[in-house]
């Protein structure tokens, strides 16, 4: 239905609803209005109609990948690499299976084993720069700092307009007490995203260790201020007046 391109999903669910009413046995019906429901926050909803997809059609890859984004998303992770690994064996080249299941072993704090997946993921698509963002923090999470750097590098060279990625990047290069060129990515991620409360903060920390103590608060009240529950950036303003 043209209402998903436009964002109007509730609408698209009542479309998809005659749809199904018309024709009960149309898988595709069932799947766009489960991803309708999963973007809306409504996963069990969408659980129960990548189901029926599933009944119908049993080799219907897709709704394995969506079923276990659902899943992903209501945190049962184990349901989730299930339906990713099915969707895996029923299409070896399916990129976003391999990434969403990288970023559920991640959650589970597997991180090699979330790299290896988006390891598959980037041979099917090397231009993702999600894939290769998402990489990047898993070697940070790893003390990999060095091969996080070159992973963000790219995903930056491929969209220069990812704010995260240059944040993430900022993060390594405070691993390696790089602090002018971490502020130097914070700075590039707020040209992008001037809402970005986590980029004020970790920009408050680099001028703080550089003993830049006007322009850290200057970071951390804007942060808070994007923010009003950022407990952190009140705690790190709090040390700098202590």
């Amino acid at each position: 239905t043209s209402y998903m391109y436009v964002r109007e999903y509730e609408r698209a669910i009542e479309d998809y609803d005659k749809a199904i009413e018309i024709n009960p046995q149309y898988p595709d019906s069932y799947n766009n209005r489960g991803v309708a429901y999963a973007v809306l926050g409504e996963n069990e909803h969408a659980i129960k109609d990548f189901s029926q997809v599933i009944k119908i059609d049993p080799q219907y890859a897709f709704a394995y990948k969506n079923r276990g984004d659902a899943y992903a998303d209501l945190g049962e992770y184990k349901l989730a690499t299930e339906n990713y690994d099915q969707a895996i064996r029923l299409n070896s080249q399916y990129a976003e299976a391999y990434y969403s299941r990288g970023r559920t072993y991640f959650d589970l704090e597997k991180y090699q084993r979330a790299i290896e997946d988006y390891d598959q993921a980037i041979k099917i698509t090397p231009q993702d720069a999600r894939v290769l963002n998402n990489r990047g923090v898993a070697y940070a999470y790893l003390g990999e700092h060095e091969q996080a750097i070159k992973d963000y590098d790219q995903a930056i060279e491929i969209n220069p307009i990812y704010a995260e990625a240059y944040y993430n990047r900022g993060l390594d290069y405070v691993a390696f007490g790089e602090y002018k060129r971490a502020i130097d990515d914070y700075n590039q991620a707020l040209s992008i995203n001037p809402q970005y409360a986590e980029a004020y903060f970790t920009l408050g920390n680099a001028y703080y260790f550089l003993g830049e103590l006007e322009s850290a608060i200057e970071n951390y009240d804007q942060a808070v201020k994007n923010n009003p529950q950022y407990a952190e950036a009140y705690y790190n303003l709090g040390n700098v007046y202590f």
